[in-house]
């Protein structure tokens, strides 16, 4: 009797269920200009011939400056997403590579704690899967990553999103967003500086990783990642950025972890430029990101170390 009852009421719940779903499935064609996060997404149709994909979170895109590439030649595109994690950069080259059909010789992947901790691919609160040039469900994110609690913050944000664009008359679409955006190849300018103040106010959002745990599973897919890339030819570059204060807010044994990561990469023979480039905070405009000015001096490090200024 037990059983028939909770049958019955799992049947009424996904019967309540499905219109839920299906209106939360619009959610993908509401497009908003003033996005620099989904225009980074989409402009991305604009430079399909490089010689650098940047997959990353917003350390990534926060912190290499297309236009030293400029300088020197080479082709260069920011295209990460906001908590990224190692699942998110996996769907992300997947779009550049295969949905838009782009064309790179290398990939670099940005690599720092957040991408293997709570932190990372929080693709509840950050469904940017939902907005990829081939955008993804968020059953597949499920399948990938078992989070009911991630599933049900997408799906509510997809419902409000989804009804928004069933109810509205006004229609954004693609050539409006690159129209509305400068051609920044996905850099994000910021001119803020870091400050005490700053860090006292803010501190508390990342109390959550001091007893977070690293995800083994997401240095599986990390290592998986790099081997496919080499497999199609493409050489990956696993690059750390600057971070500020970040590393104080996580435990000694995930850092040991997130340390291993690190030789690991290296032993396997992929290369992986470590950051060892000090900035004081006038070059941090928050916790963990640098500003413009961060952005410039790193670049700048990060090409002399990748040996590309000598390059005829």
């Amino acid at each position: 009797m037990e059983i028939r009852f909770t049958l019955k009421s799992i049947g009424f719940i996904v019967i309540l269920m499905v219109p839920v779903f299906w209106v939360a499935s619009f959610d993908k064609h509401v497009l908003e200009p003033e996005n620099i996060n989904l225009s980074r997404i989409i402009d991305a149709r604009n430079h399909l011939e490089l010689d650098y994909l940047v997959v990353g979170n917003s350390y990534g895109y926060s912190s290499l400056y297309p236009p030293l590439f400029d300088s020197l030649e080479i082709d260069i595109y920011n295209y990460g997403t906001p908590g990224a994690g190692v699942l998110m950069y996996e769907l992300m080259i997947n779009d550049f590579l295969n949905c838009l059909g782009g064309k790179t010789s290398n990939v670099i992947l940005t690599i720092s704690p957040t991408i293997f901790s709570v932190g990372g691919d929080d693709w509840g609160a950050n469904p940017y899967h939902r907005y990829l040039n081939c955008p993804q469900s968020s059953a597949k994110m499920l399948i990938e990553d078992l989070n009911l609690e991630k599933l049900l913050k997408a799906t509510q944000s997809g419902f409000v999103r989804g009804l928004f664009y069933l109810r509205s008359n006004e229609r954004s679409n693609h050539s409006e967003i690159l129209n509305a955006s400068e051609d920044y190849k996905g850099f994000y300018h910021r001119y803020d500086t870091f400050s005490t103040k700053y860090y006292q106010e803010n501190k508390h959002l990342y109390q959550k990783y001091l007893d977070d745990n690293f995800k083994d599973r997401s240095r599986e897919r990390l290592i998986n990642i790099l081997s496919s890339l080499k497999k199609r030819g493409i050489n990956p570059i696993v690059i750390e950025t600057p971070t500020n204060k970040l590393t104080d807010f996580f435990n000694e044994e995930f850092l040991s972890e997130y340390s291993n990561t690190l030789d690991e990469i290296e032993r396997k023979g992929y290369k992986l430029v470590r950051n060892k480039l000090y900035l004081d905070s006038t070059y941090y405009r928050d916790i963990d990101h640098v500003n413009y000015f961060g952005a410039s001096v790193f670049t700048a490090n990060l090409i002399n170390m990748l040996g590309l200024e000598n390059l005829d």
